[in-house]
């Protein structure tokens, strides 16, 4: 059996995501569904822990305002009404949205690995809008499922503190949370790219997607590991670029101080704040076309040969003679 070729993943994967710019949009719209993969849920488990640290006491607050305020004029109640109805539906189209361009990076990358071409833009949109209903229960059920692991952490991170069992428990609780989130999010990635693919239905992408994870088990947990680091290497990045952001600043700060004009320090911070958001929203909506595609290519190898980890190859030399 052979064994996968991260490096050629990695340099497909960023030839596709750079020769098609369309695949950053979808990239975008689809980050608010989550990144695939472990980083996603350790972002979350992290989340999870720090959460359970902390006090309810200004959420109490928020919805005691909120909610009781008092009495409400009629022209207030139907304000509110009317302002409930257009976050609903914007929240609405937001979701259509995100689940579509998914669906549509799916597609589009998908096909380009399998068939050795790109899929145009327009068919690769309409693939997410045909895939919608199946793409957006296999997101909510892998999010309901992961949302219910990361409910019960709570009470193992509030009630396990400060003592060595506690430290013990909370461990090995992440570590078989860690496991199972990594599974959910791989079937997710699995089955998705059945349905859009293969156009297979929701329980058989599901079905299929368990077989294909059982046989390369260590395959996925590998290139699940170097998307992370990946990932960490990405964060230190806009770190830095944090810093480079703020030369303008600093420049326009010191024509400020020569020449008085205090109205151009605002001016600095802001041409600041708006440089790191376009380097923030650049950086996910590459690097989530790019951990599609990733995932994507292992899909479509795993598919179409037999692969087995880098790890185990490793292992099994060490007891074969040479």
């Amino acid at each position: 059996m052979r064994e996968p070729n991260y490096r050629q993943a990695f340099l497909h994967s960023w030839q596709i995501v750079a020769e098609h710019k369309i695949l950053w949009v979808f990239g975008l719209l689809s980050a608010c569904l989550g990144q695939w993969g472990l980083g996603h849920f350790l972002g979350g488990l992290n989340l999870a822990s720090v959460n359970s640290l902390a006090s309810d006491g200004d959420m109490l607050s928020f919805w005691h305002a909120v909610l009781g305020a008092g009495h409400v004029s009629g022209m207030s109640a139907i304000f509110v009404a009317w302002l409930i109805l257009i976050v609903v539906a914007l929240v609405v189209l937001f979701i259509f949205v995100a689940v579509v361009s998914r669906g549509a990076l799916i597609a589009a990358v998908g096909h380009w690995f399998a068939k050795d071409g790109k899929v145009p833009t327009t068919l690769a949109w309409r693939y997410g809008v045909k895939n919608f209903w199946e793409i957006f229960f296999l997101t909510i059920l892998a999010r309901a499922f992961e949302a219910a692991l990361l409910l019960l952490a709570i009470p193992v991170f509030v009630y396990h503190t400060g003592t060595t069992a506690g430290a013990f428990v909370q461990a090995l609780y992440g570590a078989v949370t860690l496991a199972v989130g990594l599974i959910v999010e791989v079937l997710t990635i699995f089955a998705s790219g059945y349905v859009v693919i293969d156009g297979a239905s929701v329980p058989t992408a599901i079905s299929r997607a368990w077989r294909l994870l059982a046989r390369h088990v260590l395959i996925v947990l590998e290139l699940g590991i170097l998307l992370v680091v990946i990932n960490c290497l990405l964060v230190i990045g806009v770190l830095l670029s944090s810093f480079v952001v703020f030369i303008p600043a600093i420049l326009i700060w010191l024509v400020a101080v020569v020449t008085g004009w205090n109205a151009l320090i605002g001016a600095g911070v802001t041409l600041a704040i708006i440089l790191f958001i376009i380097i923030l929203v650049l950086s996910a909506g590459i690097f989530n076309a790019f951990n599609t595609s990733a995932w994507m290519y292992l899909f479509i190898k795993m598919h179409r040969e037999n692969y087995v980890g880098w790890l185990l190859n490793r292992i099994k030399s060490l007891f074969v003679r040479k």
